[in-house]
């Protein structure tokens, strides 16, 4: 993922998440100044920032998906999701990107 790219999809993520770039850096552990060079493209994240950073989102997604009010999930649901979150983290962000826009592609063709 290109520098630009990062830092758009951080800035992206945490106005999304009315998220101040002090609090993201707190969840983060780095320092606030990191947060804005990431964001401006002025800084390469660490492979071990991005994997952290990477892993909050899908985190927060799983957490939106599974509070969602349209209906419980069955515990097989529960399951499925957690084997998913576990195997998408242990890939790159290139491969998880490849995989979750697949899901993603899936879902919305199950839904029309």
């Amino acid at each position: 993922m290109r520098l630009v790219d990062f830092g758009r999809k951080m800035r992206s993520y945490r106005k999304k998440h009315k998220l101040t770039q002090e609090k993201l850096a707190e969840k983060l552990s780095v320092q606030t100044k990191h947060i804005s060079l990431l964001e401006n493209g002025h800084r390469n994240p660490s492979p071990e920032l991005q994997k952290k950073f990477e892993d909050m989102m899908i985190a927060d997604e799983l957490e939106s998906e599974l509070s969602s009010p349209n209906r419980p999930l069955t515990e097989e649901e529960l399951i499925v999701q957690l084997r998913l979150f576990h195997k998408l983290s242990r890939l790159n962000s290139s491969q998880r990107e490849k995989i979750l826009d697949i899901i993603y592609k899936m879902l919305d063709v199950m839904e029309n």
